[in-house]
């Protein structure tokens, strides 16, 4: 029972969409070439307020550092948009 529960915890938390300020707020501070990841190319996003993430473009999608994706709305932002929203 709480495999099921957990499982759909973290289904809920990744079919979400991206939230505004899902990293930090204040606005971005920096934006790093974190190099290829799966021969994918990542970045660490770092927020003003201090919080960070390393994010990938995979297949055209932003995923996290475990592969899942977010929300589809944030698809086609460039990585200022995305790093921008993320931070906001």
């Amino acid at each position: 029972m709480k495999k099921i529960i957990l499982s759909l915890a973290l289904l809920a938390a990744v079919s979400l969409p991206v939230q505004a300020g899902q990293v930090g707020s204040g606005g971005v501070k920096e934006v790093r070439n974190n190099g290829n990841i799966s021969g994918n190319p990542s970045y660490l996003i770092t927020c003003r307020s201090g919080g960070n993430k390393v994010v990938i473009r995979k297949n055209g999608k932003w995923t996290d550092g475990l592969g899942y994706s977010f929300s589809n709305s944030t698809w086609n932002l460039s990585l200022q948009s995305f790093s921008s929203k993320m931070c906001s």
